[in-house]
């Protein structure tokens, strides 16, 4: 199955649109740098009950369908939840970078990551940036994310890449993994953890920031939540 999405790339000279076909798209998981952010992020999931025996770290892959720039998604059920992270892919020679959201069932992760991963839409920014113009500098680039709690915007997660593995580590682990070429894949970093704990939200905000270039790629989106039978 195939997938096209439309983005607007902007680099140091200008916008150019740009269309992508999807083939694949691939989720990283518990892809930090040190062992210790690592355990720290286990430790989070498994104080709500979900554990993972996968080879860390994580490489999963969803369906393309799942793959949206909507303002808006769809979820059964209410526990599910939002994960920054930073988003890449090939076109051409050069690679393209945005921000998105794995949104995941966190119930049912606690049965099964791999089939939680593929109940919610996979979400991205409908802009992006050239990776050869952040490389010099990638480590500085900062994840955000923020929550509606209690009827305000709560910042939810902040790290900046340094703590998450190199974009082009982790394009040669997914490479190895998958046993195929990635020209047509979408590939999600994995998250970093949160500020306080996992919790879910009707709307989901989420930010890449380049403090050496001062500019950043923002999405926000909306979470209706409908239940299973009537």
């Amino acid at each position: 199955m195939k997938k096209s999405i439309i983005l607007k790339v902007k680099s140091k000279t200008g916008w150019r649109e740009i269309r992508k076909s999807v083939g694949q798209v691939l989720l990283g998981g518990l892809a930090n740098r040190s062992r210790e952010e690592v355990d720290r992020h286990l430790r989070e999931l498994r104080s709500y009950g979900i554990s993972t025996h996968a080879k860390i770290p994580m490489v999963m892959r969803v369906g393309v369908g799942l793959l949206t720039t909507d303002s808006r998604i769809e979820v059964q059920g209410e526990k599910t939840v939002g994960e920054v992270e930073y988003v890449f892919f090939l076109h051409g020679e050069r690679l393209i970078v945005t921000v998105g959201s794995d949104h995941s069932d966190i119930e049912l992760e606690k049965f099964s990551a791999k089939r939680a991963k593929q109940i919610a839409p996979k979400v991205l920014c409908p802009a992006a940036w050239y990776y050869d113009e952040l490389e010099d500098h990638w480590d500085r680039l900062v994840l955000r994310s923020w929550i509606r709690k209690g009827g305000k915007k709560v910042l939810y997660q902040e790290g900046a890449l340094a703590v998450l593995l190199p974009l082009k580590e982790l394009l040669a682990l997914m490479r190895q993994r998958s046993g195929k070429p990635l020209s047509d894949a979408v590939m999600f970093s994995g998250t970093i953890t949160g500020m306080g704990g996992i919790e879910p939200s009707s709307r989901f905000w989420i930010e890449l920031a380049d403090p050496v270039l001062e500019r950043r790629l923002s999405h926000a989106y909306s979470v209706e939540s409908f239940p299973g039978y009537y």
